[in-house]
This record gives structure tokens, C-alpha cells and sequence, in this order.
């Protein structure tokens, strides 16, 4: 009853819609959807995924979001007899205010990282990391074409963390979201992207990088480098059916398909995403959604659809109700349905959005 009692607190409390990354999906629909999506742009955080899309959000929104992940073992896997349900677990509280042209974003995200057991007790270690970072966004455009920039910045702080299997939930939140952190040293984090988005009936197409400018922690300054925002091009096609009938009424059911080809450049790194979803419209702002998708990582020589299968399967469910988003997505390593892969851990995300 107590580690129910736990996993039902933790997923009332920290459910997600992640607007800025720090180890966690930026968008709970894009990661549901095999972390494809680049050219979408019809949901309140599609400019999450590309900057672009930011010029088609409705007029101006506030959005505060919190969000929970954790990683789990294979079921062949030898399970962790203490604390099993809280494996290396991520919070995130996210604040943001965006109108069509500009958008503020401030975050902190907390994480539990470097698992160990405390011998001969019933306790488990972690290093605690609390991440602070803030995102600003800049878009301008047209009914077919938009373009979009973002920056985006912060710090990291450490503190050790000792979860006793008897207080879990005590320490828990104690431990991770009222202690002190302490600075780490030189973990910040500067990124900055532009981004391009084409929209046409049914059709769509982006193309953005996440390299623009770069920041070097020896001599503080913002260094531009050609070769590494080549390397982290990427781009993506979609294909939506429309919201409304020719009638002007309600489509009942949405199909959404997105295809990206990520870090174009990066020989290692490069890789294909792609996902579709199914919306069911009962009214215009109460649907409810569900996605799948795949994504693997493609090293040269290989060919980008010369698939080998070891990749990602993802599957979500999104539901929105008024001016609320529930969504949730699990990432499933392939080699699981073929009975492999016992040494790679799923993750699993839960979300709750409020857009004012």
C-alpha cells in the first residue's frame, strides 16, 4: 500500500508538458510520436519542437506545466528489491507566456541520477541535480511561411540525496524539492536554434537547427560555428487532415503523420523519427488522442531507411479538456518485443498543462 500510495503521489503531483529540455521530452506529443513533428504546428507546444511554429499559436497564451519521468527495467531484468518504483526520476516546472511573436520560458527541472544502494540498510543514494533555465523565442511570418529563433540558458546545482524505503515520500520531497543544492562547478548550459516552417493545406515542411551560436566557458564568449549548425540541421514533413469539414463543422477524427531526418551533418548521430496520431474531436476543444512512432539512429554509411529495428518504439495518449492537457508517453527499446534488450530501460512520462 505504501509504494502505491507513492507512484500515485508522484503522478498527481508532477504530471508533464515539457517546454525546455534538460534531459526530458520537450513535448510530450512529439515524443509520443517518435519524437517527430518538426513541421506540426497545432498544438500549444509546437514551438517547443520548432521555434517557427511559434507564429501559429492561438493570439497569447500562459501555460504552467509540471511533469514526472522515470526509467524501468526490462520485466527479465533483475528488478531493484529496494525503492523499485523510483528509479532515476525527473521533475520539471515549467512557466510560460507567448503571444505569436515572442515567448518567455523559465523552468526548473530536478533529476535523480547515479543509483546506489546503501549496504546493509534500506535506503538507496542519488546525486540530486536542480536545473534552472529560461527560453526566449522569437517568430515572424505569413499564412504559409514562418521563421523562428530561440535562446536558451542555465545553470546546474548538485546535492547528495538518501531516500529510506520507510520515509520514501517524506524524503522524497524533502530531500529533492526543499534542501539546498550547491553550484557544480562549470555545468551551464547555452543554446540557441533558428527555424523555418512552411504550412499548406494538409502539407507541411520545417527545417531548423539546434547549433546557431555556441558559448565557450573559457573565454565567455558567443562563438558561431558553421560546421557544428550543419551538423544539427534537421528537417521535417507532415501531413494533417484538416480540423473542420468543407461544411465549416467539427471533423470528428484528426490523422496526423510527421517524418523527420535529425543532425543531417553528424555522421554518429544522425537518425530518422517518424510517428502518426489519431485525434477524436467531440468538441472544439474536448478531444481525445492517441500516437505511435519509431526512431533510430542511422550512422553513415548506412542509409537513412535501411532500418535495422534496434531503434525506439513510442506510443502516447493526449487529452484535452477547455484550457487543460493531460498527456503521456512511453518509450518502449524495440529489441523488447523480440525478446532482447534486457539491459535497456523504457521511460515513462505523465503530464498535466493548464493554458490560460
Amino acid at each position: 500500500m505504501r509504494k502505491i500510495t507513492l507512484v500515485l503521489i508522484l503522478l498527481l503531483s508532477f504530471c508533464t508538458h515539457f517546454t525546455l529540455s534538460a534531459g526530458l521530452p520537450v513535448s510530450l506529443r512529439w515524443s509520443g510520436m517518435g519524437q517527430s513533428g518538426l513541421a506540426l504546428s497545432d498544438t500549444p507546444d509546437a514551438f517547443s519542437v520548432n521555434p517557427a511554429a511559434l507564429f501559429r499559436i492561438e493570439p497569447t497564451l500562459f501555460s504552467v506545466d509540471i511533469g514526472y519521468q522515470d526509467f524501468y527495467q526490462h520485466p527479465a531484468a533483475d528488478a531493484y528489491e529496494i525503492l523499485p518504483f523510483l528509479n532515476n526520476p525527473s521533475n520539471q516546472f515549467d512557466f510560460t507566456f507567448a503571444t505569436p511573436y515572442s515567448a518567455l520560458s523559465v523552468a526548473l527541472d530536478y533529476s535523480l541520477n547515479d543509483r546506489t544502494y546503501v549496504s546493509g540498510d534500506q535506503s538507496v543514494s542519488y546525486t540530486g541535480y536542480n536545473d534552472s533555465l529560461i527560453r526566449l523565442n522569437l517568430a515572424y511570418g505569413n499564412d504559409v511561411l514562418s521563421v523562428g529563433a530561440y535562446a536558451e540558458g542555465g545553470s546546474t546545482l548538485i546535492r547528495p540525496i538518501t531516500i529510506d524505503q520507510s520515509s520514501a515520500v517524506v524524503d522524497y520531497f524533502s530531500q529533492v524539492f526543499l534542501s539546498r543544492y550547491y553550484p557544480a562547478g562549470m555545468l551551464q548550459t547555452f543554446t540557441t536554434g533558428i527555424g523555418v516552417l512552411a504550412t499548406y493545406p494538409y502539407f507541411s515542411f520545417g527545417l531548423m537547427t539546434d547549433s546557431l551560436f555556441g558559448y565557450d566557458h573559457d573565454t565567455n564568449e558567443i562563438t558561431f560555428d558553421l560546421q557544428s549548425m550543419v551538423e544539427k540541421s534537421s528537417v521535417g514533413f507532415a501531413f494533417s487532415t484538416e480540423k473542420y469539414d468543407s461544411d465549416v463543422q467539427l471533423s470528428r477524427y484528426v490523422f496526423s503523420s510527421a517524418l523527420d531526418l535529425t543532425d543531417l551533418g553528424d555522421t554518429e548521430n544522425r537518425a530518422i523519427h517518424f510517428g502518426a496520431e489519431l485525434k477524436l474531436q467531440f468538441l472544439k476543444d474536448f478531444y481525445l488522442a492517441v500516437q505511435g512512432g519509431y526512431y533510430e539512429t542511422r550512422p553513415s554509411p548506412d542509409s537513412f531507411f535501411g532500418f535495422s529495428w534496434e531503434g525506439t518504439t513510442t506510443f502516447g495518449l493526449s487529452l484535452r479538456y477547455h484550457d487543460m492537457y493531460v498527456n503521456s508517453a512511453v518509450n518502449v527499446p524495440s529489441l523488447w518485443f523480440s525478446g532482447g534488450g534486457v539491459d535497456e530501460q523504457m521511460s515513462a512520462v505523465v503530464s498535466l498543462s493548464y493554458v490560460f
